[in-house]
């Protein structure tokens, strides 16, 4: 499909073992990765694009004027500020392009008929506090 909009790609099969030193040495140019985010858009927002030690969920992203709204979003109170703030950032990285969302993936899971209380929300957290054994 890449193809399709004129990239020419080969795919490079790495040991799993190897795959995080990767992306921490920025050894690619395109990475599949996952996320589970929490209800706060901030926890996304700081690690993808906030330029911290994590370098953009290791993107290598740095734009200062996305860094500077990112660190007002944080300290904003006012709901409504917030959201313009987000819409604003939201706005500057989409031109940037170093990032796409590929889809949501629903979670499956099995459990065995003795367990109770597990659930997973829709932001991936699994709360094993509320899980038991019957």
């Amino acid at each position: 499909m890449l193809g399709q909009v004129g990239l020419e790609v080969v795919i490079r099969e790495i040991d799993p073992s190897e795959y995080w030193g990767a992306l921490i040495e920025g050894n690619y140019d395109m990475a599949a990765v996952y996320w589970i985010s929490n209800l706060d858009p901030d926890q996304k927002l700081t690690f993808s694009v906030g330029a911290d030690n994590n370098l953009s969920y290791f993107t290598r992203y740095n734009n200062p004027e996305v860094t500077a709204i990112v660190e007002q979003v944080r300290n904003e109170l006012d709901s409504d500020k917030r959201r313009g703030l987000y819409y604003q950032i939201q706005s500057m990285v989409k031109d940037d392009a170093h990032w796409v969302d590929l889809y949501y993936s629903p979670f499956s899971h099995l459990t065995r008929t003795n367990v109770s209380g597990f659930h997973q929300s829709a932001t991936g957290e699994i709360r094993l506090h509320d899980i038991s054994l019957n």
